[in-house]
């Protein structure tokens, strides 16, 4: 819900327009599944950059997105190409040839973490020797050198902030991190080893489904200017009636109807204008029976994915969840299909309601794609297992090798 779709939220606004000009340096919005908090960090960022602030809006590091790529994504938003990053990017090439090849020499399990950070810096010695005539011997040189591990997180996350205080503009850059539920150990690497070493000129907003101090009581150590928060919740009834208005509903007794049974919870929102925009508009809705938030967006789901006029927007949704975003070339791998129809169908899904922006293409909203994964690996466990390999044998033919 970006641009002329987005409503409401004008008092988190607020309160994320003030974070730019206090002293704390780090704010969690927090909310629920489906209640929009990417939205509203994405309308966020829309208007932050028309007074001129970078700001670089990027998925949490997780199993798919290391540190290192992490880095590099938002030091390319917030200074591509700049001068201040050199050091960074020669550090991020560096410690990307070591960690390939140690993927390449078999040695990389147990050791590497899912966010891209060896786990086991003392241990690297004797991986190196298990490795035997696998690595040459200036690979297994390399390897061993425990104290290269050891320091190279710190030493990245202390490129990064040197680069984003050379950048010298003069008004602060904000870095957004979505999805920070999925954060695991990039939180405690934030919290301990990147953020403290940012200058603060740099904001960094999270968003999550919790609060970052509750999730991590690390956060509130003094040593980081930690903002309340925001909270989001369902939208006011006022802003709720006006997204119906917007949807095409205009009669009051029928948004009435409506309100009482999904209330003002943005993902129910969002799926009924999908129904809606289908044939026969809201006509085609019906009457809706209350059941819990979860059990609506199930029904709802399903109604989209059989709605006539679907058949090809529904199994790209049905099978497009696995993968962490979606692009024109993974839709192919997804669907085994060629480049032009997988552009097409690619174009399809960046038209529904369903998907939004990715800084590498769309993604499925995170609450719709967790209802989808669910329901693929119940309903089609063999299907789920294929294309899950498939997009795993993708993203290997994507990392380079040294």
């Amino acid at each position: 819900m970006q641009g002329e779709d987005f409503v409401g939220r004008a008092e988190e606004l607020d309160a994320l327009k003030g974070f730019l000009a206090d002293d704390a340096q780090v704010l969690a919005v927090h909310g629920i599944g489906g209640v929009g908090k990417s939205a509203l960090v994405g309308r966020f960022k829309e208007l932050a950059e028309t007074t001129g602030v970078r700001v670089s809006m990027r998925n949490a590091p997780n199993g798919t997105i290391g540190v290192p790529r992490f880095l590099k994504e938002v030091s390319g938003d917030l200074g591509e190409g700049h001068v201040a990053f050199d050091r960074l990017n020669a550090e991020l090439d560096e410690y990307l040839r070591r960690e390939s090849v140690l993927e390449g020499g078999g040695g990389a399990a147990g050791l590497l973490g899912a966010i891209g950070l060896v786990k086991e810096p003392t241990g690297l010695s004797a991986a190196a020797s298990r490795l035997g005539q696998t690595l040459g011997a200036r690979s297994r040189d390399r390897l061993a050198a425990d104290s290269y591990w050891r320091g190279a997180p710190a030493s990245l996350a202390e490129a990064f902030g040197e680069g984003c205080d050379g950048l010298m503009l003069g008004r602060p850059s904000v870095v957004v991190i979505d999805r920070w539920e999925y954060a695991s150990d990039f939180d405690v690497f934030a919290c301990e080893t990147l953020v403290p070493r940012l200058p603060r000129s740099v904001k960094v907003i999270v968003a999550g489904r919790k609060d970052l101090a509750i999730s991590n009581p690390r956060w509130l150590s003094g040593r980081i200017g930690l903002h309340p928060g925001v909270h989001v919740d369902e939208f006011a009834p006022e802003d709720a009636r006006e997204f119906l208005r917007r949807a095409g509903l205009e009669e009051a007794s029928r948004q009435n109807e409506v309100l009482a049974v999904v209330g003002g919870f943005p993902l129910l929102l969002v799926l009924l204008r999908t129904l809606a925009r289908g044939p026969g508009g809201w006509d085609a809705v019906g009457p809706l029976q209350p059941r819990d938030n979860n059990q609506l967006a199930r029904l709802l789901l399903e109604r989209i994915l059989d709605a006539p006029g679907g058949e090809e927007l529904g199994p790209a949704l049905e099978l497009g969840c696995i993968p962490d975003h979606l692009t024109p070339a993974l839709v192919g791998v997804v669907l085994e299909v060629e480049e032009p129809e997988a552009a097409r169908i690619y174009d399809l899904l960046d038209d529904s309601e369903l998907t939004e922006p990715h800084p590498s293409g769309i993604r499925i909203h995170d609450r719709v794609r967790e209802l989808l994964l669910d329901r693929l690996k119940f309903n089609r466990p063999d299907a789920f297992q294929a294309v899950s390999a498939r997009v795993v044998d993708h993203y290997r033919r994507q990392v380079p090798r040294p």
